[in-house]
Parts: structure tokens; C-alpha cells; sequence
């Protein structure tokens, strides 16, 4: 009986061997390395809400507040501040610089929020909140108190733990009450301040309104929509024409100032070019000798007693003809005859009409 032979089973190729990839650290791998089994992701925690700190104006100072100014005298500043200016800062600056009972100031400032300043004194420029972000970078407040009450009273201070309030001496009168700050005064913790004269947030306001038309005309210039300035299309095309007649008018007057100074140039450089010209041909130059001068700046010459004035139309020279140049003291007038010329036409005008008269008296 035949033997068959079992077919040996064909050799598997052997997988060609990956070369090895340098890692990061410099060194090579033989193998590849085997894939991680993918790995639940784990559930996040829930995120504890952040603690909100509660509005200063309204609760208790937080620990934070109290811990910063151990050792330090707690003093109460409160206004508006709107449309901040220099007049408030020295304000902080001058309460931030005493020592009530030899103490550091840790300065507090209250601001009345919106509703109420609004309700109580008019409109505001800023928001109550632009205005305690203004308070906030101050270097001399330490703490600002949003939504401050209109006057203080003692749970107020004791609820921010206040030492001494600062405000300007003048009694402030409410309802039932000549002065508010009289029962701080009689506790002895009222901290007299002294105010800025000449600038206030009305003042500033004041100054806007007055010039409505100058700053109308600088926003627009600068690319603002006269529907964001809240004016019609007539207001628009009427501070751009007087705007425009106002440009003509200064180039008129800058021309004119020109006008002049040129024309006085040239009257000069004529003036040398005759005395130049005498020089050449005749060999002599013209000479002017100096008039005599009176203590009072007065000028005799030929019996005249010139002084120097100005003329506020325009007028010409008695002797010459020629106009009177410049801006002021163009001319010199006798104080006896009345005679007005250059100073230049001294010397070749006509003696004094009083002289002139007295020898043709004597004549006859």
C-alpha cells in the first residue's frame, strides 16, 4: 500500500523587521510600541461656584478689608465724582496725607450710584459704575464703597467700621437737621477738608457747553456720524459753514498782516536804493540827524514836538503821501499843529504852522 507524503504547510513570511525610529531623547526602538487600551475618561468634578464677595456699599467691610487696615485710622470720603478732575484727587490726597490720633489713613470712598443721584441732584456724564472704576485706580483710595448713601448716619459707620469721617466744614443742611455731619462732630471723629477753588464737574460741563459748537465740529472731523452726535443734517451744515467763514475770516487777517509787512519792506529797500543812488552819482549820502528828544519821548523838530502814535484807520503822511504802514505807532503827530508823518519825513517837512504864523505877525 502507498505511503503519500503530507504536504508540508508553506513557511509564513516573516514580517520585514521596522527599522527603529529615534525618539525624543535620542535613543532608538527595536519594536514598535503597543497601543494603550483606551482608558474611560473620568468624570470632572463639579466646579464649587467662586465666592462672590459682597457689595461693600451694602454689607459689613470683608475680613480682607479690616485685616489691610490694622493699626490704621478708617476714614470716610463720599461724593459723586463724576467727571473726575484734579480738585478730587487733592481731595484724597490731602485726607490720605493727615494722622488722625498719629495713625495712617486708610482712606474709604463712598459713591452714590445712578438711581440715586439721578433722583436726588440730575443727570451724571459717567455711569456709577465708570465712576467707582475711576475711584478704584486712584493711588490714594483704598477702598471704594459702591451705592454710598446721600448722608451718613451711625449704623453706617459702624457697620464699615469707620473712624472718622472727612468732608469741607460747611454745614450741610437736611430735612430736620441744620448741619448732617453734627453728630460725627460732637464725637469728635469729623475731619475738616479744604476745597479746590476754580474747577468743579459743573464748571467742566459749563465750559463744553459754551464751546458746543467748537467741540461739534472736532467730532465730526474726525469721522463721527451726526446721528451718534444726536444733531440734524441742518446743525451739521451749519458748524461746517461757520467753520468755513471762520478759516476765510483768519486768512484774510494773516493776509492782510502780510500785505503790510511787505509793503513796509519795499518802502525801506526804496528808501536805500534813493540814498545808494545819491551816494553813487553825487557822491554824498542823505542824512538823517537825530531830533531832539524830550523827556517825555517827545521829538522837536523845525518847531514841532512829534510824538509817536498809532492810527486806527488808515492814514497818509502830510509830507510825502504815503500811507502809514504797520500795526501800531505808524506815525508821528505835532501835539501843535496837528501834523502827522513818517519818521523818516521829519526832516523835509514843513515847519510848524504856529512858527510859520508867528513870522508873518512879525512881518506885518
Amino acid at each position: 500500500m502507498a505511503v503519500t507524503k503530507k504536504k508540508a504547510a508553506p513557511k509564513k513570511k516573516a514580517a520585514p523587521k521596522k527599522q527603529a525610529v529615534p525618539g525624543r531623547s535620542g535613543k532608538s526602538s527595536a519594536s514598535t510600541p503597543a497601543k494603550k487600551a483606551p482608558t474611560t475618561p473620568k468624570k470632572a468634578a463639579p466646579k464649587t461656584p467662586a465666592k462672590t464677595t459682597p457689595s461693600k456699599g451694602k454689607e459689613q467691610a470683608d475680613a480682607d478689608s479690616l485685616a489691610r487696615s490694622k493699626g490704621m485710622a478708617r476714614v470716610y470720603v463720599d461724593g459723586i465724582f463724576d467727571v473726575t478732575h484734579f480738585g478730587h484727587f487733592r481731595l484724597f490726597e490731602q485726607v490720605k496725607n493727615m494722622r488722625p490720633g498719629g495713625k495712617e489713613v486708610f482712606l474709604l470712598v463712598g459713591c452714590c450710584s445712578d438711581e440715586l443721584t439721578h433722583k436726588l441732584k440730575g443727570r451724571t456724564v459717567f455711569t456709577d459704575e465708570e465712576r467707582y472704576e475711576t475711584l478704584r485706580h486712584c493711588r490714594w483710595v483704598d477702598e471704594v464703597v459702591r451705592e454710598a448713601p446721600w448722608f451718613v448716619d451711625q449704623a453706617f459707620l459702624d457697620k464699615h467700621s469707620i473712624d472718622y469721617v472727612a468732608h469741607d466744614d460747611v454745614p450741610y443742611a437736611t430735612a430736620g437737621v441744620d448741619d448732617c455731619y453734627k453728630f460725627v462732630k460732637d464725637q469728635g471723629k469729623f475731619l475738616a477738608t479744604e476745597r479746590t477753588d476754580g474747577i468743579s464737574t459743573s464748571d467742566i460741563i459749563g465750559r463744553v457747553v459754551r464751546n458746543y459748537d467748537t467741540y461739534l465740529l472736532r467730532n465730526l472731523k474726525r469721522g463721527e456720524d451726526r446721528k451718534s452726535l444726536n444733531i440734524s443734517r441742518f446743525k451739521e451744515q451749519q458748524v461746517r459753514l461757520g467753520a468755513s467763514a471762520e478759516d476765510v475770516r483768519k486768512r484774510v487777517q494773516e493776509t492782510q498782516a502780510k500785505v503790510k509787512e511787505v509793503v513796509h519792506g519795499r518802502l525801506e529797500d526804496l528808501d536805500e536804493d534813493v540814498n545808494s543812488f545819491l551816494t553813487r552819482v553825487f557822491g554824498f549820502r542823505q542824512r538823517r540827524p537825530k531830533p531832539q528828544t524830550r523827556e517825555d519821548g517827545s521829538l522837536v523838530r523845525k518847531g514841532h514836538v512829534f510824538k509817536n502814535v498809532t492810527v486806527a484807520r488808515p492814514t497818509t503822511c502830510k509830507d510825502c503821501g504815503a500811507i502809514l504802514w504797520g500795526i501800531a505807532r505808524q506815525g508821528w503827530r505835532c501835539g501843535k499843529c496837528d501834523l502827522i508823518v513818517h519818521e523818516r519825513c521829519m526832516e523835509t517837512a514843513q515847519p510848524c504852522a504856529r512858527i510859520r504864523s508867528n513870522s508873518s505877525s512879525s512881518n506885518k
